[in-house]
């Protein structure tokens, strides 16, 4: 294995002075950008160091939202609604799911699902694939 270029403090310090932003910390250090995300990997306290401050920015970003929000901004208060009030209908896009919150399955699927249910059970059990071993196994009523 080669001899590491930069200390994870050296990434560390770069990456927090540029609040998080890879890219940009590549470029002061002058490697390329998947040296950072290498660290990042490898580092477990370089990956907490990144949450850290990307969690930082979103708490900053989210300030600023509920400042303009509390200043009765129209499209503040139209973006709240559409994300944090997702779930009271205010959205322009419904996202539906099966029981349980799985996938939709469409009756092709279903019927796959169970064909696919009763061949393995045949091949696993191959005595239940006999004539009247089980009714409607094969078929039967």
């Amino acid at each position: 294995m080669s001899r590491q270029r930069y200390t994870p403090e050296q990434i560390i310090e770069a990456l927090r002075a540029r609040r998080g932003r890879q890219f940009l910390a590549a470029a002061d250090l002058k490697c390329d950008s998947d040296t950072i995300k290498n660290y990042i990997n490898r580092y477990p306290k370089i990956k907490a160091v990144v949450e850290q401050l990307r969690g930082e920015r979103l708490d900053r970003a989210e300030d600023k939202l509920d400042a303009a929000f509390e200043r009765d901004e129209a499209w503040a208060i139209c973006f709240m609604l559409k994300c944090q009030g997702k779930h009271r209908g205010y959205s322009e896009r419904h996202e539906l799911t099966g029981a349980d919150g799985r996938p939709i399955q469409t009756q092709s699927e279903v019927v796959e699902t169970l064909v696919r249910t009763r061949e393995e059970a045949a091949h696993l059990l191959p005595d239940l694939g006999r004539a009247g071993a089980v009714p409607g196994l094969n078929g039967e009523h």
